[in-house]
């Protein structure tokens, strides 16, 4: 009966739709239920591991159903755009709102959706070429690598915003992702597919009436999967972190985007001014102040980078802080600066490197002018933002070298990486998530910044102007956080390492050995079909002989 369910055409169907809600609901909702993730992509593995016996599922049929699976998933990863509703800050009407925010939710849920919807059609096409036969470890290393290569190209392009990666879902489960600092945050993705696989195929074996050792085989090795990378994730938590302490917080102000514009600098600036002084009180040897702290531009000699600098040097403390410069040639820039105990500016600053689509500029606007005109007038700014063009690390005199990463960036694991290779001891992270208020899009963001943690083996310290604000281990434990929507500041002790993972050694080495499995198989049916031709034209010579 559950044969025939599957073979239908709407039972196949429902189970992606289930399969992509529930795992949706697990990445949207990683601190509760990402534990899910372990069976909840168990549904749409069934539907990909017996596309191949079914006639009737072209490959066209399967990028469909790869369209459905996807829809379905970031449909419940974006609802937190409906937590931007009205958008009147921004100067648009309530209609307008209404059409900017259902534009937004399913537009980048379908953007995202075209792409990754390809992975289905792919496997179809290597599977039925059954290039090893019936062995089961060729098709599960080819389902999960496939779903790595479609996670990581997801970093290529503004379109593919990686935001809602799979291994999001594990970020709260320390043991589980530590591997991370070995492979980055994609092996957790194919760890994640290859356990469903295999307990797809073991459901599938005792559906099919085969003998229940193979269901009892597979399930097993797909348990002993979890339990190894559990064990390497408990024993890496075992070693402790050695190094110098040094004290450091983080300012939450909780100005929020939707109210920051209105305020008068001079009132932002008493926020943070009040608390950077209880702040050094407890103790804060380095303080952070999140993105664009300041709602203006701002530069070391003009009137509050003077003040910033003067409130650094009277707390004898390491101020970082978050604000718009521009360059000589007039070019805006969202930047970091940092000043010394002693009141002096550091040489280096940081710009952020990966810019907000339609928040810090606008891409493709002549078309989108013309075409949805509200969404192109929805960021703040009358200028597009440039991007920075590197990890540019800041060398401090009390905090050492420090790599940074502004909100967005932190979603891209290989400009964290870019700053741990450059030399930084740790990464600070001023961040500006007040657009969600506090939606599940505040906790996805606060994970990311975990995984970068793990995968870099570096301090984390992320100010947020609203939340969540936080310490993270090199191990991606949370020291203490401050939840979202609240005032004041976190304090904790941190430690500035240089220690390097075998991740940051070897980058997304890991990746181009998935992409490079399913571009063999390619090669080997190719191989194989033009020996197939050449004995065929051979045999057909000797028979008109």
């Amino acid at each position: 009966m559950v044969m025939d369910f599957l073979t239908k055409k709407k039972g196949r169907l429902l189970l992606l739709v289930i399969s992509g809600i529930l795992t949706g609901f697990s990445v949207a909702f990683p601190r509760y239920i990402g534990f899910l993730e372990w069976v909840s992509l168990v549904p749409a593995a069934l539907f990909l591991l017996t596309m191949r016996d079914g006639e009737s599922v072209t490959k066209r049929a399967a990028y469909r159903a790869g369209l459905v699976f996807w829809m379905s998933y970031y449909i419940v990863i974006y609802h937190w755009f409906w937590y931007m509703y009205p958008l009147d800050f921004a100067g648009i009407s309530r209609a307008g709102g209404l059409a900017v925010v259902f534009v937004a939710w399913l537009g980048l849920s379908f953007l995202q959706a075209v792409g990754g919807a390809v992975i289905f059609p792919v496997f179809l096409a290597l599977d039925r070429r059954r290039i090893f036969g019936e062995a089961v470890a060729p098709r599960i290393i080819t389902l999960a690598a496939l779903f790595c290569v479609s996670e990581f190209s997801q970093t290529l392009f503004w379109f593919g915003v990686p935001f809602a990666r799979l291994c999001i879902g594990q970020s709260y489960y320390l043991p589980v992702i530590q591997s991370a600092s070995l492979f980055g945050c994609y092996f957790i993705t194919f760890l994640l597919l290859a356990v469903n696989a295999l307990l797809a195929l073991a459901a599938l074996a005792l559906l099919s009436r085969e003998p229940r050792k193979r269901a009892a085989f597979l399930s097993s090795v797909g348990i002993g999967v979890i339990a190894v990378n559990l064990i390497f994730g408990c024993i890496r938590l075992a070693f402790p972190t050695e190094g110098e302490t040094i004290r450091v917080a983080a300012i939450q102000a909780n100005i929020s985007s939707t109210v920051k514009w209105d305020m008068t600098l001079e009132e932002t600036y008493q926020r943070y001014e009040k608390l950077t002084r209880e702040a050094a009180a407890d103790g804060a040897e380095v303080i952070i102040w999140p993105e664009t702290a300041i709602p203006t531009e701002v530069s070391p000699d003009a009137s509050y980078g003077e003040r910033i600098a003067n409130l650094a040097k009277e707390l004898g403390v390491t101020l970082l802080y978050g604000c718009m410069t521009r360059d000589s040639e007039d070019r805006l820039y969202n930047t970091i600066l940092a000043i010394n105990p002693d009141g002096s500016y550091t040489e280096e600053r940081y710009n952020k490197r990966r810019l907000v689509p339609f928040g810090e500029y606008v891409p493709m606007r002549s078309i989108i002018t013309v075409l949805i005109p509200p969404l192109a007038n929805i960021s703040m700014l009358e200028d597009d933002m440039t991007p920075g063009s590197g990890p540019n690390i800041i060398n401090t005199e009390v905090a050492g070298a420090v790599g940074s990463l502004i909100c967005f960036d932190s979603i891209y694991d290989s400009l964290a990486l870019a700053s741990a290779n450059a030399g930084a001891d740790w990464i600070v992270l001023p961040t500006n998530d007040s657009w969600f208020s506090d939606s599940a899009a505040i906790y996805m963001l606060y994970a990311q910044a975990k995984l970068r943690a793990v995968e870099t083996g570096r301090y984390v310290v992320r100010a947020g102007n609203t939340g969540i604000s936080g310490i993270i281990t090199d191990k991606g434990a949370d020291i203490t956080t401050l939840a979202p929507l609240r005032e004041g500041y976190i304090i904790g002790e941190m430690v500035p390492t240089g220690s390097r993972t075998l991740y940051s050694y070897i980058g997304n080495i890991f990746v181009l050995l998935c992409l490079a499995f399913p571009l063999s198989e390619f090669a080997l049916s190719i191989i194989g079909n033009i020996g197939d031709r050449k004995r065929d034209g051979n045999g057909g010579n000797k028979n008109d002989t």
